[in-house]
């Protein structure tokens, strides 16, 4: 053999032996495959697959548990209705709107009756008289009241019963007293200080008991000239 193919030969051994190495290089390839292949599948089972960089992605890790009211650890609900934040906690996306607060309603003003002196319903006693008074409401007042000329007014009327507020209008040149009397109850003496002239009307008030439905009101003794009664009863006792 000579020297030119001896030379030959020596250069194509190194290629020889690339080509050899090629099938190894493909061998070791298909093993890393293999494993990762087999890793992948692994952790799949498990439930948790692997992030980026073969390190296990945060959503892989359960919750952290919140604390509850009553000081114990209670695990976030995953897959809820969006109705609580991040912390697991239940919000409100949207403002509930809260009524005004209803104001107390005062009870009805009970109402005013007024009775006319000179009515026809009343009950007078002997000698009593109407006189024509133009400050009066009815434009009349009853004269003359005293202990055996009583002036009785009927039909008084009460709702509830209890107590009530009557107020006398009258008219005298002087200070008098007189009384009233509530149905069958006893004297109940009223003074009346004087109103300037019998020309002039001024009133007192005075309480009175009265029972439920019709009652009766009678006055004597030195009374004056009697124009009207007005009569309410306590807001209370309506209630």
């Amino acid at each position: 053999m000579s020297a030119e193919e001896r030379y030959r030969g020596q250069r194509r051994a190194p290629g020889q032996t690339v080509a050899s190495r090629r099938p190894r290089v493909a061998v070791v390839g298909a093993l890393l495959l293999a494993l990762l292949a087999a890793v992948a599948m692994r952790a799949m089972a498990a439930g948790e697959p692997p992030g980026v960089g073969g390190t296990p992605s945060p959503a892989a890790h359960p919750p952290l548990a919140e604390p509850s009211q009553s000081g114990r650890l209670s695990p976030s609900v995953a897959g809820s209705s969006g109705t609580a934040g991040k912390s697991g906690i239940p919000r409100n996306d949207q403002a509930q709107a809260v009524p005004p607060a209803a104001s107390p309603v005062p009870p009805p003003e009970p109402p005013t009756t007024a009775y006319e002196a000179e009515a026809g319903t009343n009950t007078f006693g002997p000698g009593l008289d109407v006189r024509s008074l133009s400050g009066a409401s009815g434009g009349s007042v009853v004269v003359n009241i005293s202990d055996r000329r009583t002036l009785r007014f009927n039909g008084v009327a009460a709702q509830a019963g209890g107590g009530c507020t009557v107020v006398i209008f009258y008219a005298t040149g002087g200070d008098r007293e007189g009384w009233l009397r509530v149905g069958d109850g006893g004297l109940q003496p009223v003074s009346y200080p004087s109103t300037g002239g019998f020309g002039r009307i001024a009133s007192v008030t005075v309480r009175v008991e009265l029972l439920v439905g019709l009652n009766t009101i009678e006055f004597g003794g030195s009374s004056p000239a009697l124009d009207r009664i007005t009569v309410r009863e306590d807001a209370a006792n309506l209630v």
